[in-house]
């Protein structure tokens, strides 16, 4: 049996908790620090809670789940050394922490898609000459392309991808390895994979496909589609378990 299915989990969205404004203002202001300073931590260990999953935190255009940049905090809760303090005073409260990783798709306006042309390098809306072209299925360049549910602000893009693969999960300095490195103890995941009971003792290794009205909510059938969560799952294990923090009571 592992920790998680005795853990008691609350999920704390960070933009709306702390007061951020909707839209990302640009103007750096650690209201995260709030979990701390108003005796949030104290409250959850009152109730018995002993994991907590943080929504976006990354870098976003407004509601958290539009990613700009995986690699930064987004400015309206602060610094990454912000969220590490938080994550810290977690731990020492006997609080595991999961990150919300909103993977399956970017925001438009991202270093990755750039849609807006915001940023000085090519993002995927500017053509193949760009490193992250190959993430998302375009069906007619540059204007139809693949996204969450419709949300032309939300390209998803294509976990198949080796090189998508190789930045959030299996590099080095992947995105999952940077931010766990930094104390988080794992990531959670939405659709279109989320995890279900059929392997009981680990909730990890039992990814399944999440459909929406109207189809699958992948690039590809749902043979395919199993197989990639396969792939993903195995990549996944490799970068949490090695990180994962010590037993907690």
């Amino acid at each position: 049996m592992s920790w998680f299915d005795n853990s008691v989990v609350y999920q704390i969205y960070p933009l709306g908790l702390t007061g951020a404004p909707y839209e990302n203002d640009g103007v750096l202001e650690s209201r995260i620090l709030q979990l701390i300073d108003n005796g949030w931590i104290e409250h959850l260990v009152k109730l018995g809670v002993n994991c907590v999953i943080l929504n976006p935190v990354f870098e976003s255009e407004a509601h958290g789940y539009d990613t700009i940049n995986y690699a930064q905090v987004d400015v309206r809760l602060g610094e990454e050394e912000d969220l590490r303090n938080v994550v810290a005073a977690f731990h020492e409260a006997g609080i595991r922490v999961l990150l919300d990783g909103v993977f399956s798709h970017t925001g438009s306006d991202s270093i990755y898609f750039n849609r807006e042309g915001r940023y000085p390098s090519p993002g995927a809306y500017q053509g193949p000459q760009s490193p992250y072209y190959p993430w998302y299925e375009f069906r007619h360049f540059p204007d139809d392309y693949r996204c969450w549910w419709g949300f032309d602000t939300l390209p998803e893009v294509r976990e198949t991808n080796r090189s998508w693969q190789k930045y959030v999960i299996t590099g080095e300095d992947s995105v999952m390895r940077h931010w766990i490195r930094r104390g988080a103890l794992t990531f959670s995941f939405v659709p279109p994979a989320t995890v279900t009971e059929d392997e009981p003792g680990d909730p990890f290794t039992a990814l399944r496909i999440m459909p929406k009205p109207g189809g699958w909510n992948y690039a590809f059938d749902l043979a395919e589609a199993r197989a990639a969560v396969a792939n993903a799952k195995v990549a996944f294990r490799k970068v949490a378990y090695p990180f994962e923090t010590p037993a907690m009571t």
